[in-house]
């Protein structure tokens, strides 16, 4: 049985990524307000859809250092994520902000070979 994220695993800049912790789109409107000479709410609207995306993934630190590297070069990330609206892929340029990470307890006592311990790794993707 095929799942959404076997059809369409979520992708940065064409790597594909593993199931995550958690993953939260949010949309927002871009908008000015003011009050005009009459008194009357004036509201400009520059853009609606701006895309945020709220991730977290338990990982190992290989693919830490593939998160922070991606965090580090501080350029565009091309991401291909499941969007219901569509149905189907869709595709941003976005920026990765709020990085962050956490060893997880008791797991640098992991013996197998390279692990070097287990980490929570959290960012926000955030278009532009």
């Amino acid at each position: 049985m095929s799942t959404i994220r076997d059809t369409y695993p979520t992708k940065i800049n064409g790597t594909s990524l593993f199931r995550p912790e958690s993953w939260k789109v949010s949309r927002e409107v871009m908008e000015t307000s003011f009050k005009t000479e009459a008194g009357t709410d004036q509201v400009l609207v520059q853009r609606t859809g701006k895309t945020t995306i709220a991730a977290t993934f338990a990982c190992t630190a290989a693919w830490l250092a593939t998160f922070q590297g991606w965090n580090d070069s501080g350029s565009a990330l091309t991401v291909k994520f499941y969007d219901p609206s569509v149905p189907g892929y869709a595709e941003k340029s976005m920026r990765m902000r709020n990085f962050s990470y956490d060893l997880l307890p008791h797991s640098d006592y992991l013996t197998d070979s390279q692990s070097l311990g287990l980490y929570t790794v959290s960012f926000d993707l955030i278009e532009f």
